[in-house]
């Protein structure tokens, strides 16, 4: 059986992130997230909105100090 991948659309990854749906849809575009467009809809994968919230937490605690 094959596994599910799980799709977050780009609005969504905007709000997780804390960036502009603009910001997300590039962030696709550039290879940032893994993702695709479908008809006139973003996605990425869950794994990958993920990888890239908690890589931008750290940048952000670190400028913080």
């Amino acid at each position: 059986m094959g596994k599910t991948i799980k799709q977050v659309p780009a609005a969504r990854i905007a709000s997780e992130l804390g960036v502009s749906r603009d910001t997300a849809i590039r962030m696709i575009q550039r290879g940032e997230l893994e993702g695709e467009q479908t008809l006139t809809r973003w996605w990425a994968t869950r794994e990958s909105v993920d990888r890239v919230r908690i890589e931008l937490e750290a940048e952000r605690e670190a400028e913080a100090v």
